[in-house]
């Protein structure tokens, strides 16, 4: 019985913050955020970074005298079809260059779908369906993973509800698993919020 009841609070999470304490990387707004006409628009990212580190791994790793390049490049397509639905998109590329022992896991993910979901609004409650970035506080049980080459999305649903100065989130996602190839991530159905 306790296994069954630790699984059912993993599958749903509810957290109660105010609103200023919480931060995703593509905000959920009200219907009354929204323009009343529908808008479609691009945008991205290119991240270039340089690292090298001395003992990495205390010296368990292999040694890299030269260091290596981390290169991201993120674009999206955002519709807002009405004021309570939006659809959104985004591929991510994520490439490390030169690195001794080769990429680690965060470090590559040649192409993909980083977020792809549908939003609708109805009032004060805004429901989010699809991939998606979640992030809570202070990011330490639940985060995009920023610091990383490829950041960190999930495959679920999400329900906010503003209400005043308070916010209220209710989600249910499993992990997405970063793979190397092209178009190759998948949810990981052990690893589930």
């Amino acid at each position: 019985m306790g296994i069954a009841r630790v699984r059912v609070l993993g599958v749903l999470a509810i957290s109660l913050t105010l609103d200023a304490g919480v931060s995703a990387q593509v905000a959920i707004k009200g219907a009354d955020d929204s323009p009343p006409v529908a808008t479609v628009s691009a945008g991205g990212q290119v991240r270039q970074q340089y690292e090298r580190f001395a003992n990495e791994e205390w010296g368990a790793e292999t040694p890299d005298d030269n260091g290596y390049w981390l290169q991201r490049y993120m674009f999206h397509l955002d519709a807002r079809i009405s004021r309570r639905l939006r659809l959104y998109g985004e591929l991510k590329s994520g490439i490390e260059v030169g690195r001794a022992g080769g990429p680690r896991p965060p470090d590559e993910d040649q192409l993909d779908v980083h977020q792809g979901f549908v939003d609708v609004s109805l009032g004060p409650v805004a429901a989010r369906v699809g991939r998606q970035e979640l992030a809570f506080g202070s990011q330490r049980l639940v985060s995009v993973r920023e610091r990383p080459n490829v950041r960190q999305t999930f495959d679920g649903a999400s329900v906010v509800v503003l209400q005043s100065r308070w916010r209220v989130d209710a989600f249910g996602a499993r992990y997405v698993s970063t793979e190397v190839g092209v178009f190759d991530d998948s949810s990981n159905v052990g690893r589930a919020l």
